[in-house]
This record gives C-alpha cells, structure tokens and sequence, in this order.
C-alpha cells in the first residue's frame, strides 16, 4: 500500500506568511554587495595607510643628525713613577707560605706510579646444563 502525500488545506492557520518588509529586491540585493565591496576595499585602504604611515614615521625618527662632530683633546700619557715594594711582614709571609706550598708540590707523586690495576682472572667458563 503506497501512501499517498497530499499537501494539507490552506485556510486557516496553515497559509504561509511572507512578510514584504523584510524581503529586499534584486536591485537593493546588488547595492548591497557594492556596499560590502567598498567596505572591504576601504579597509584594506586604511590598514596599507597605517603600515605606510608607521615605516615613514620610523624612518623619520631614526634619522640623526649628521651635524658635525666636535673632536676632543686626546688624553696625554704620563708615565708614573716606579714604587719599589716594601718588605712588610704580610708579604714576607705570602712569600713564605707560596714557597711552601711550592715544595709541597714537588713532593706530590701525581703520576701515583706505586697504584697498579688488579690483575684479574680471565678464565671464565660458563657450564651447560642438560
């Protein structure tokens, strides 16, 4: 059995309603796609005007003055007099101590010759259980 479809009465609360208000014609439809047109080409007018105008304002700011350059006096080199060093007991005690620690360093084996490596035993057998 095929069922039959049938569009259902129009009377009543079941007529479509179209409101006229809201419903634009073809010409209103095709100003309006200019309209968005010009509004993205204005806005993409003004972001490359921004970009432009900030690298003009920063070349212009980065620019010096080339002006002259005033040269100043080169400082004079003056030799100083030689201090001969004084014997005071601090540095008869630095000498000392430096000269012993310089002996204590002669005395140090640092090659350590007398440490020798355990000998090991390389016969290693493994046994094989059956």
């Amino acid at each position: 059995m095929t069922k039959n479809l049938e569009a259902p009465p129009m009377s009543g609360n079941n007529l479509p309603v179209r409101e006229l208000k809201a419903e634009k014609s073809p010409a209103e439809l095709e100003q309006t796609a200019k309209n968005k047109w010009l509004s993205y080409l204005l806005i993409g007018l003004l972001i490359v005007l921004f970009f432009c105008g900030g690298l003009g304002l920063g070349v212009y700011l980065n620019q010096k003055d080339k002006g002259e350059v005033l040269a100043s006096p080169s400082p004079e080199v003056k030799a100083s007099p030689v201090i001969q060093p004084s014997s005071s007991p601090q540095a008869e005690g630095f000498s000392r101590r430096l000269e012993q620690f310089e002996e204590n360093l002669e005395e140090v084996d640092l090659k350590e010759e007398q440490l020798l490596p355990p000998l090991l035993d390389y016969k290693i057998r493994f046994e094989i259980e059956e």
